[in-house]
Formats: structure tokens, sequence, C-alpha cells
């Protein structure tokens, strides 16, 4: 059996301006089968937004897949978008090892002037030195901002 195989895509893989509001476009060299594409064998996550639901258009004689996610991307962001192996063809052909796809969304310009809204007490009256293991910034409370974590000890 012969293997399906991606074509095209946009965004380019690895593309680095792609607009927050962007479609996301795969072309196969055959028609895929409708019923083998959902949000368990084609999958985007952005690295601070999270999982991305959206739905599937089936353009080109059933040779173009689009996904229109349902909310925008956050700006700079990394996306990643994973297509298992168990998407195929009306043939029967399938990935034969999946397929990933990788680009960053457009930044923005800014003052860089940030206010301070809160500060969050770490540690305990008169406890000594605490130490921090990184940081991770995304939409953890789903409000569409990033939000700031630093895992401490």
């Amino acid at each position: 059996m012969a293997q399906l195989e991606v074509i095209n895509t946009f965004p380019k893989n690895q593309s680095l301006h792609t607009s927050t509001a962007t479609l996301i476009t795969l072309d196969f060299e055959e028609a895929i089968d409708p019923a083998s594409v959902n949000d368990t064998t084609f999958r985007v996550f952005g690295r601070w937004s999270g999982v991305k639901k959206g739905t599937f258009e089936f353009l080109e004689n059933g040779k173009q897949l689009q996904f229109t996610p349902n909310q925008a991307f956050m700006h700079g962001e990394w996306i990643t978008v994973n297509l298992s192996k168990n998407i195929h063809s009306l043939s029967g052909n399938s990935l034969q090892s999946g397929y990933t796809l990788n680009f960053w969304t457009a930044t923005t310009p800014s003052s860089l002037v940030f206010e301070e809204i809160a500060r969050l007490p770490i540690r305990y009256p008169g406890e000594g030195h605490i130490q921090s293991y990184g940081a991770y910034a995304g939409d953890l409370n789903k409000d569409g901002w990033s939000d700031l974590a630093i895992p401490n000890e």
C-alpha cells in the first residue's frame, strides 16, 4: 500500500510571522477520507494558549484540508500541528509516520512599559532564601492574556 503524503502547507513549516488569526491548510497528494480527520487525529497546540479546537473543511476535491481555530493564537506563540498516522486517503493510504508542522505567530510592537497590579508573597515571614526553578508564561485561566507561573522550592 502506498503512503499518503502532505505536499504543501500554509503556513509554511518553520515560518516566523504568521497571523494570529491564520487558517491552517494542508495539501495532500490524494483525496483524504473526512471520517479519518477529527480532534484525535488532527491536533493543534499553542505553546501558551494550549489545545486549539476548531472546524475542518475539505477543499480541492478532498485533497486540501483547512482547519479554522475557534480562537486566535497569541502573538509570538509557537504552534504545533500534529497529524496522526490514522489519517488516510479515500483509497486507504495512510500517513505512515504521521506529520508535524510548526510555526511562529507574528509579534506586535510594545512599549515595554509594565504596570504592577499585584504582589504575591511566596515565603513566610522570617523565612530565608527560596529557590525558583524556571518560569512559564501561558494563558492558565483562559482569559486571553499570558499568566506567569514560577515554581519555587
